[in-house]
């Protein structure tokens, strides 16, 4: 299964009402802004569980996943341990 991590998200919303990821703060504490972000695909996680909507972000040029997961009331964006939080440059 792979390791979900709960992270904080700074985000906007557009006039269209859509939601947009622009940064997210890391378990570390570390802040990364989002360079770019793809919009959100409907999406159930068959290895990590959980449903919700999927982020495709670029961050210091490596690509990584959030997920704005629902699971009953409660929303969270989830971050996947990927190689990109070790080497992207992280903002203050």
């Amino acid at each position: 299964m792979t390791a979900k991590v709960y992270v904080d998200v700074l985000a906007v919303f557009s006039r269209e009402g859509e939601l947009i990821p622009t940064a997210f703060v890391w378990e570390d504490g570390r802040k990364y802004a989002i360079d770019k972000v793809s919009k959100p695909e409907r999406c159930a996680s068959r290895k990590a569980g959980g449903t919700g909507y999927r982020y495709t972000c670029q961050v210091g040029g490596k690509i990584c996943h959030l997920t704005y997961e629902e699971n009953g009331s409660i929303t969270n964006f989830v971050g996947f341990r990927i190689p990109l939080v070790a080497t992207a440059a992280h903002i203050e």
